[in-house]
Parts: structure tokens; C-alpha cells; sequence
């Protein structure tokens, strides 16, 4: 279980996308901060996201709709 930096709820390991980044704390388990219900919420704002690519550099992705935003993160 893990808790969630911007809503504040407690979630399985599996609500959290994997972090990349060799730099991390140990309490954060491999996982992104935040989990994926927050991480929908602020990527269909704007609808574009920075993520990490496998070389670990910062890539801008941008989306054409909702739907694609939750195939990223839910499927």
C-alpha cells in the first residue's frame, strides 16, 4: 500500500505507474509519486504529458483525446 502525493488516499502498488529513474528514494517502491486516477486528471487538462523515454530522457507527449490518455495509463 502507498499513499498518494496530490489526492492523499492509500492504494495498492498496482494505482502507481512504474518510475523509471535510476535517482529515487527506497520508500517510493519504483513507483511514480502519484497515482494513476491523479495522473488522469492532470494529463486530460492539458492534454499532453512529459514523460521519461527508455534512454531516460523527458518526451512530450500529446493526445488527441481522453480515450488515449486511458489506454496509456489503464491498459
Amino acid at each position: 500500500m502507498k499513499k498518494c502525493f496530490d489526492c492523499k488516499r492509500t492504494y495498492p502498488l498496482f494505482m502507481f505507474t512504474k518510475n523509471p529513474r535510476p535517482y529515487q528514494r527506497p520508500e517510493h517502491q519504483g513507483k511514480n509519486l502519484v497515482c494513476r486516477h491523479c495522473t488522469y486528471k492532470r494529463w486530460s487538462e492539458g492534454m499532453f504529458a512529459w514523460v521519461v523515454d527508455e534512454n531516460g530522457k523527458f518526451k512530450k507527449i500529446e493526445f488527441k483525446s481522453k480515450w488515449e490518455i486511458f489506454k496509456k495509463l489503464f491498459l
